[in-house]
């Protein structure tokens, strides 16, 4: 079940950038909470995979695995 709900998330997200242009990058989307742009929206997704990729790298070294960025090839 998680696996499909990682991949289903995975697809989703491609279309969303998928679907970003330049025409509509600064389009208006209403949320909950007031108003972000397409652009705003992916740029702020980004940054949090960037995040939760870092907090999962200080586990994975806690427990003595290396975290897949740094690895050797």
């Amino acid at each position: 079940d998680l696996v499909a709900a990682l991949k289903e998330s995975f697809t989703i997200c491609d279309g969303a950038y998928a679907s970003l242009t330049d025409a509509n990058a600064g389009e208006a989307l209403k949320l909950p909470r007031g108003q972000r742009t397409r652009l705003g929206m992916l740029v702020g997704n980004t940054t949090h995979s960037n995040e939760e990729y870092g907090y999962m790298a200080v586990y994975l070294r806690l427990k003595g695995v290396v975290p897949p960025s740094s690895e050797g090839r």
